[in-house]
């Protein structure tokens, strides 16, 4: 066990009980990209340019394309990259089992693996609530960055602990 304070159990619950093929989540958009043309909406967003859009895998991290998710990112004690997935923005990372997480986006939960490929988690869900450990502007994927922070997460399925790189919402 290491010496971090476990947290309360938190329950998350979904507002779906039907899996869904396509999912509509919220992207940055690179406006220099030729829009996409599974893009439903695109609005302001206090980080510039967003759009909802109606999606069956979430797009690479590393591909330059219109749609721009946001990047999570699995570290170890080295701050070496273990695993990366992509995620909608404004979504909350939530739990992680195995290689995939779980995020809230939209008061509905997904797993997303690092593929990108998601699945609706269709009923409520008990995990610890992870722990913010600190800001990082060491990793080299988040050096520009005032909004990423490491998080701690119990896996659901190992019960290890596991740290987890992501930006909060930005403001």
């Amino acid at each position: 066990m290491t010496g971090i304070a476990v947290a309360s159990l938190t329950t998350h619950s979904a507002t779906s009980a039907l899996p869904s093929p396509a999912a509509e989540f919220s992207f940055m958009v690179d406006e220099k990209q030729k829009q996409d043309p599974r893009v439903i909406k695109v609005s302001y967003h206090p980080c510039g340019e967003a759009a909802i859009a109606r999606v069956t895998s979430l797009p690479d991290v590393d591909t330059k394309g219109y749609l721009i998710p946001d990047k999570v990112v699995e570290i170890d004690a080295r701050n070496n990259t273990l695993r990366r997935w992509a995620k909608p923005i404004d979504s909350e990372v939530v739990a992680i089992e195995g290689d995939r997480i779980l995020v809230d986006a939209n008061k509905k939960l997904y797993w997303i693996e690092p593929s990108g490929n998601f699945q609706l988690q269709p009923q409520s869900i008990a995990a610890k609530k992870p722990i913010f450990e600190s800001r990082i502007k060491t990793h080299p994927e988040f050096q520009n960055s005032g909004y990423a922070g490491v998080w701690r997460f119990l896996d659901l399925k190992s019960g290890k602990t596991r740290q987890i790189i992501y930006e909060a919402n930005c403001s």
